[in-house]
């Protein structure tokens, strides 16, 4: 190898933060533990890429996949990791150097405070927004409070079914632990699977008659989709409601390869990213 090359831990200690940045990707909010964006790697509107600062390592929520500086790059240039380790040893981005602070670790994570019907306008408002049916989140969802970093937030929560929370209001999209699926069960034969709560709450909102006759599964990530499809034995058939992306189409090629009953529902909603897209584009023809 030239020795102009970097060797391999070497190209492992060049600065993530740098990285995107060169390739014109900058957070979309940062605190003094990690750095989060919009993700590089598919279309999103809310950041669920998050670069952890002490350790120098990135996690794509969406896809539920990650790794340190090289993996990256390979992701977004679709090349071989020698083909990164050269890319990286061309660069003039900084090297990562770890932040000194002492870590909180109660401050972590996430701690709910006090959970009750979903009334706060600002939430309302939020669902509005996104075309949401009030009373349709009031069936499924719960006004959540909880503690962060020292400081008291609301958000929406969809319980999932370890006993943890889905959070979103119009600045945050997180969960408390245990992460995992919720399953909003009708004791049904026909299963619904979403990727996400607005999905799922925007197809409540249209079609009542459809949720209350189904059993419906929201991922909450993709990540969630091994630990789940032992689930969809349950079921005689299942219909598929995920995003019109890369990793959705990605994840409904894999499940309908199933031995099972599966449909792709996604036509119904071609040219959007989601359900929830049209139904905000154009409720009309819904």
């Amino acid at each position: 190898m030239e020795r102009s090359f970097l060797d391999w831990k070497e190209a492992r200690q060049k600065s993530i933060i740098k990285v995107l940045g060169d390739f014109g990707v900058v957070p979309k909010r940062q605190t003094s533990k990690a750095a989060w964006y919009l993700s590089p790697l598919r279309t999103e509107r809310e950041p669920s890429f998050c670069v952890t600062l002490s350790k120098n390592l990135w996690y794509d929520f969406g896809i539920a996949k990650g790794g340190n500086v090289i993996d990256l790059v390979m992701e977004l240039k679709f090349c071989s990791p020698i083909e990164a380790l050269r890319y990286l040893s061309s660069q003039t981005s900084f090297f990562f150097n770890p932040p000194v602070m002492e870590i909180n670790k109660s401050e972590e994570t996430l701690q709910v405070t006090d959970v009750k019907e979903l009334q706060h306008p600002a939430l309302i408002q939020y669902l509005k927004s996104r075309s949401i049916s009030v009373s349709t989140a009031h069936t499924f969802c719960k006004e959540v409070w909880y503690k962060h970093n020292r400081k008291i937030h609301f958000s929406i929560g969809l319980p999932n079914s370890a006993g943890g929370w889905e959070l979103r209001n119009k600045f945050f999209k997180n969960s408390t632990a245990p992460k995992s699926y919720s399953l909003i069960t009708q004791q049904k034969e026909k299963l619904l699977l979403f990727e996400g709560m607005f999905d799922f709450l925007s197809l409540a909102t249209t079609d009542k008659d459809l949720i209350a006759s189904s059993d419906s599964l929201v991922l909450n990530s993709l990540g969630f989709i091994n630990r789940s499809l032992p689930l969809l034995n349950k079921y005689q058939e299942t219909y598929l409601y995920l995003d019109n992306d890369l990793a959705g189409k990605k994840a409904a090629k894999n499940i309908k390869e199933l031995p099972m009953i599966i449909k792709d529902c996604s036509s119904t909603y071609s040219g959007f990213k989601d359900l929830n897209e049209k139904l905000r584009l154009l409720p009309q023809r819904f």
